[in-house]
This record gives C-alpha cells, structure tokens and sequence, in this order.
C-alpha cells in the first residue's frame, strides 16, 4: 500500500486506494477490515481510514459483521443471478433501440474501446471505470431518463461484480472483443443482432462469475478468519 500524499484530501485518498484493493481481490470478500493496519499501510491516523470506510460502507463494499466488526462484503452468488437477469432484457433493448437510431455520435465510445484495449489486464479499477463509462453511454443515448437513472443505481453492485471476472486471465480482453461487437452491430444498423450480442454478453459474464464464485468457495480456507493480500494501493 502507498503512503497517502499529505498535501491532499486523505479521507479521499484513503477511498480510492481500499475501494481499488477491494475491486482488485486484494482485499478479499468476506475478510476483516481493520483500521489500524489500513492506517498503518497508508502511512496515515486512523481518521480518515474511519472516513473511508464509512463511505464504502454506503457503497456496499464493506459492512457490518456483528462482533467481527466490518468485513469486505461477500459477494452472494443469489445476488449476481438476480442482477445479471435484471440487466440481460435490459441491454438487449438498449442495444436494439440504439440500432435503430441514425442520430447517436460513436466517436466517443470508440475512444472508450480503444482505451480500454490499452488498459493493462491488471488495472482493475481503470478497466470498470472504462466498462462503465462504456454502458452509461449507451444507456444515455436512449434517452429514457428512467432507464439511465435506474441503471446508475446498480453500479456500485455491477463495479463488484465486474472487479471479480476481471481477475480471471483473459476476461478483460473479452470483454472489449465483446463491446466491440456490440457496437460494431448498432453502427451497422442491425437491431437483432445487436440485441443478441448484449444478451449473450451478460449472460457470459454471469456464468463467468458465478463459476469464478464456486471455484472460490471450493478452496479451503486457512483458520476461521480470512486474511486479505498485502497489496493494497
């Protein structure tokens, strides 16, 4: 973990740096956070850790363990099966309005592709960032405030999930092949097409995860308490 920069926010600092070891698994689900080596590794009091963690706790990243005290959220295999099959019908219809559109400006999204075949495979928080500016667009573009409103409101459960396939060797680079496509069948002006390749993307990324889930749960675990990774930063 990097010591913070002191002539910055550290609470914000703090943030960014245990989100981004959460998302990355070096912080794994279901462990203990503990303020004081959180504090430690970042070279900082136990203030603005405490700020952190607040706010990741209202992004459902972490939570409240009875006297273990906070642990970094388990990911609940129920919840990725009832989000992903939330989202599937939801980007199929994006996908084929958006091909039957002759209005809507791509050289933004190619730029978010190009940018996320640059990231480096091990930049898990560039890379969500990147699939989410990626989405937003295409919800925006719609231009049902509702649909774009109530899509926003999943992120922070679809950033947690997308942080977890990311860490299988070779998913980031499927998932650009697969925007790619998506894309490349809306430019076309092919609704059925498009509809599809959206459907079997997140259908993809739910077995993905889920079988990702059931590997994890496969693995013995050390002692009763699981530890977290010491990269964090």
């Amino acid at each position: 973990m990097r010591p913070l920069r002191r002539h910055s926010d550290l609470a914000a600092q703090a943030t960014e740096q245990i989100r981004a070891a959460i998302l990355r698994g070096d912080l794994c689900p279901g462990s203990r956070v503990r303020q004081e080596e959180l504090a430690a590794m970042l070279s900082v009091s136990r203030a603005p850790v405490r700020e952190a963690l607040v706010i990741l706790q209202g992004e459902g990243l972490v939570q409240t363990n009875g006297s273990r005290g906070l642990i970094v959220t388990p990911l609940d295999p129920h919840v990725v099966q009832d989000l992903y099959g939330f989202r599937e019908p939801i980007e199929r219809h994006v996908a084929e309005a958006l091909a039957r559109r002759q209005d809507v400006m791509w050289e933004a999204l190619y730029d978010i592709l190009a940018a996320g075949r640059r990231a480096a495979p091990t930049d898990v928080p560039a890379l969500i960032q990147l699939d989410v500016r990626f989405h937003t667009f295409l919800y925006d573009a719609v231009g049902n405030r509702i649909l774009s409103e109530v899509m926003r409101g999943q992120w922070i459960n679809m950033r947690r999930a997308l942080g977890a396939t990311l860490t299988v060797p070779g998913y980031s680079r499927r998932i650009w092949d697969e925007h790619t496509a998506i894309l490349e069948a809306i430019a076309a002006h092919d609704p059925a097409r498009a509809g599809r390749l959206a459907a079997a993307h997140t259908a993809a990324a739910s077995q993905r995860l889920l079988e990702s889930l059931r590997q994890a749960s496969e693995m013995p675990t050390p002692g009763t308490d699981r530890q977290h990774k010491t990269r964090v930063g």
